[in-house]
């Protein structure tokens, strides 16, 4: 019959084939297609390979740091006391080095103030008068005479000094007391020409120091002397300074007086006697 036919027609082998067809193609679907995605992997892997191998010869370079210049004008050393970890600093920048040359647009620190609120610095003159209350918080003696206990020991130091450098320094005025200074001004015999008050004796900070060989009281002679060069030098060391100077009696209104010494503390008297002011124009400055 013709079913019969076509089961014979049919060819066991080629039946087998396409079993094998059906079972693969069951059991490994979109084989055509893995194909294909294995292709496209393949060339973007290699695709990858090329960029990377693009960077390292042509991107490689840009990457190293530059290289660190010797140091020369400009360019700042480091200290030793730094770590090592820092010790090779990077130059400065050129807007650094004209900087650390020319350091006129830095901010300026104004200059120290003068101390005028503190008890060595009190101006004592004609026209400003301690009151008749006024004395010193302590007194103390050096070579007998009185003066304000905390210029004893610098007054004595400075003595002792130009003892070994050969000069006898004589104290012939300390401390006044208000009314003894008063009695002085008034006694007719012009024992002193200052009123109470307005001498800087009575503040206990000055000493009239002259010398064993000359204590008359004559500027001309005292001048003359070895003691005179001897403070005129080296009392600023000790905290002192020629209060009454030549050619400026005018502003202190007191005669030359080689001989009277007032105590302003050593940073003060270097600075008065490097200036060249008396303590009047001292203590006007920047107000």
């Amino acid at each position: 019959s013709a079913d019969m036919h076509d089961f014979y027609d049919e060819d066991p082998e080629e039946d087998s084939a396409a079993s094998r067809r059906v079972v693969r193609e069951r059991d490994y679907p979109g084989t055509a297609d893995n194909k294909n995605m294995l292709i496209f992997v393949a060339a973007a892997a290699v695709l990858l390979v090329i960029l990377v191998i693009a960077y390292f010869l042509f991107f490689k370079d840009s990457g190293k740091n530059p290289p660190i210049a010797k140091p020369s004008q400009g360019t700042a050393s480091v200290s030793s006391s730094q770590p090592a970890s820092t010790a090779s600093s990077v130059p400065f920048s050129t807007a650094d080095s004209f900087l650390a040359e020319d350091d006129s647009s830095l901010p300026t620190h104004e200059a120290d103030p003068i101390p005028r609120d503190e008890w060595y610095m009190k101006l004592v003159n004609r026209e400003n008068v301690l009151d008749r209350s006024f004395s010193p918080p302590q007194l103390a003696k050096v070579q007998g005479m009185s003066v304000d206990s905390r210029i004893a020991e610098p007054l004595q130091n400075m003595i002792n000094a130009a003892a070994q450098a050969g000069i006898n320094l004589q104290i012939t005025t300390g401390y006044r007391t208000y009314e003894k200074q008063a009695a002085a001004y008034n006694n007719g015999r012009g024992t002193s020409d200052c009123p109470a008050g307005a001498s800087e004796h009575n503040l206990g900070l000055s000493a009239d120091i002259q010398s064993k060989e000359e204590k008359g009281y004559n500027a001309s002679r005292f001048e003359a002397t070895a003691a005179s060069k001897w403070l005129r030098e080296n009392a600023a060391s000790y905290g002192f300074i020629l209060r009454y100077p030549k050619e400026k009696e005018s502003v202190t209104k007191f005669s030359y007086e080689p001989w009277h010494y007032r105590y302003v503390g050593v940073e003060q008297a270097q600075k008065i006697k490097d200036s060249g002011l008396v303590l009047e124009e001292y203590l006007a400055q920047n107000p």
